[in-house]
This record gives structure tokens, sequence and C-alpha cells, in this order.
């Protein structure tokens, strides 16, 4: 059997909501991508980022895990091993299931009481504008002119 990894615990870290970070499992050993939906004294409302309607509530943060480098690095090596234990183990049947589910189902982007479009703020996309219209446009000095006038010699 597999030894528990050494995960990374940030003793004084303060979770806040919106932060994603990592869930250990109830076995201690694998980890799974969340996010920090509801904070109510010591009880955690977190929802996964793999599947968005799996939500759970936890009491207090020992399962809870900042995202530092160590962490990263132990659940990208999980998401590998489960990556390649999964295309060891699928055939073709399986995936024609899954996708007549899916089909059946029709509604799987509907999410019940989460919306990400209010959660994060919106990019302005900055494609086709030009870069001298985003300036301001300063007014010139008096008496200034770009070219000389017209039937003016130059002395």
């Amino acid at each position: 059997m597999a030894s528990t990894p050494k995960f990374e615990v940030v003793a004084d870290h303060e979770f806040k909501v919106r932060d994603r970070i990592y869930l250990k499992d109830e076995n201690g050993h694998d980890l799974s991508e969340v996010t920090i939906i509801a904070i109510e004294g010591t009880k955690y409302t977190v929802r996964s980022d793999e599947d968005r309607k799996d939500v759970k509530e936890l009491e207090g943060t020992d399962r809870l895990l900042v995202k530092t480098r160590d962490n990263t690095k132990i659940f990208k090596e999980q998401e590998m091993k489960r990556a390649t234990s999964k295309l060891g183990s699928d055939d073709e049947d399986d995936d024609a299931d899954e996708d007549a589910d899916a089909d059946e189902d029709g509604d799987e982007d509907d999410e019940e009481g989460f919306d990400d479009d209010d959660d994060e703020p919106k990019k302005k996309s900055r494609r086709g504008r030009k870069g001298k219209m985003d300036k301001a446009v300063k007014p010139r000095p008096a008496g200034c002119r770009s070219n000389p006038r017209r039937g003016q010699k130059e002395e």
C-alpha cells in the first residue's frame, strides 16, 4: 500500500471565500481542487472545480490545503496516475455510454445556484483596437502648430 504523501500545511493561513485550494479526501491520501464558496464560523462550504455540482460542507480546516508548490506537485502526480489508470481501464463501450448519458441530460451547463459570470470580473478585450485610441488627447500649447502655415517662408 502506498504511503501518505507529505503535504505542506500552512499553519497560520486564513482561508477566504473564492479561494482555490486543495481538499484531502477522507483517507488523507488523494487531493482534489475545490473553491471555497461560503464560510460560517468554523464551517467551510466547498465546491469541486471538476464536478461543479459536488458541494461539501466541512468542519474546520484539517482537510484544506493551500496551493503551495509542494502540494501542487503532489496533486499533479496524482492526476497523472489517475489519467493513466483511467486510460488502461476504459474501452470504447464505456465512452459510448458516457456520451449517451450526456445527451439525455441535455442541461449539463446549467448549474444550480452558482454563476461564474458574477464571481470574477470580466476582462475587456483589447483585440482590434489601435494603441493610440487608448491614450488621452492632450491639447497643444498656445501658439504651437504641427506644420507651418501655407504661404509663409521660414526666416
